[in-house]
């Protein structure tokens, strides 16, 4: 009867052993297709993520208005553009002290200032004309400009550029 016992003990035993590694087996099987599947999608929203940098990047030199790039424009040198700048910026701020806080006219010279200075500081901190313009552009997206129309801001850009470019000298083999 001992004999018995650990037969079927035994028998139990390469039971549950088979059982068990079949279903390892199964699940080896089921997480290798599980794995494989995520992969797949992994690398599906990778290609649409690549495409959709691709996107990004062609919607960013495509820019438009403001936002646009410069332009093939040559800039004053930058001691130039400083000295420009600083009486421009020092001539506003004269004419604002004449106008009524609250104005449209008031507000649309101090957001001018405020423009005038962060390229004023961009090209006394070693940057470039067209890239201190360019990075002062950036403060048309901060509170002191929700009130300013496109074209306001329009206008601010273009006047910073036609004030800062080199004029071209006058070509005398014209006839």
């Amino acid at each position: 009867m001992h004999i018995g016992i650990n037969v079927l003990i035994s028998n139990v035993f390469d039971t549950i052993y088979f059982s068990i590694n079949k279903t390892f087996d199964l699940m080896r099987k089921a997480n290798f297709k599980t794995l494989l599947a995520g992969l797949l999608v992994a690398f599906a929203f990778l290609l649409a993520g690549v495409q959709s940098g691709y996107a990004q990047s062609s919607l960013s030199t495509k820019a438009t208005g403001v936002y646009a790039p410069l332009g093939k424009v040559t800039f004053v040198s930058s001691t130039e553009a400083e000295g420009i700048l600083t009486s421009q910026t020092d001539a506003l701020a004269a004419f604002v002290q004449t106008l009524t806080p609250g104005t449209p006219a008031y507000n649309q010279t101090q957001r001018a200032i405020m423009y005038y200075r962060a390229i004023l500081t961009g090209v006394v901190t070693g940057k470039n004309v067209d890239q201190a313009i360019f990075d002062g552009i950036r403060l048309f997206s901060t509170p002191p400009f929700a009130g300013a129309s496109q074209t306001e801001k329009m206008n601010l850009r273009n006047e910073a550029i036609n004030m800062l470019k080199t004029t071209p000298a006058p070509n005398n083999n014209t006839f």
